[in-house]
């Protein structure tokens, strides 16, 4: 996306549909990680999907198992549609059922 489109876009801008009209109309281009937001910000010429874009060697770590715990974690924008309420319902359940 274009980099400033966060500065000419104010929060009370409306609507979504009208804030992804205006990103589209002040993007240069548009680089989706998935087909929903491909087709969602889609540019004629202007667009693009790329997946797979993160460099998982980046976050190459050690996996230190101890034995009788449960570690669970989660990469995400954390914004709700995107099921984070979920995984921390089902992160708390399952740390009580393994008893940490």
């Amino acid at each position: 996306m274009h980099g400033s489109y966060s500065s000419t876009i104010p929060s009370s801008a409306g609507s979504s549909s009208s804030i992804v009209q205006q990103l589209r109309a002040t993007s240069d281009f548009v680089v989706a990680n998935s087909d929903v937001t491909h087709r969602v910000y889609y540019k004629d010429g202007r667009s693009f999907r790329l997946y797979g874009c993160v460099d998982l060697d980046a976050f190459d770590v050690a996996n230190d198992v101890e034995p009788g715990r449960l570690k669970v974690g989660i990469i995400s924008s954390n914004d709700p549609h995107k099921g984070i309420e979920l995984f921390v319902r089902t992160a708390i359940a399952a740390a009580r059922r393994a008893g940490n």
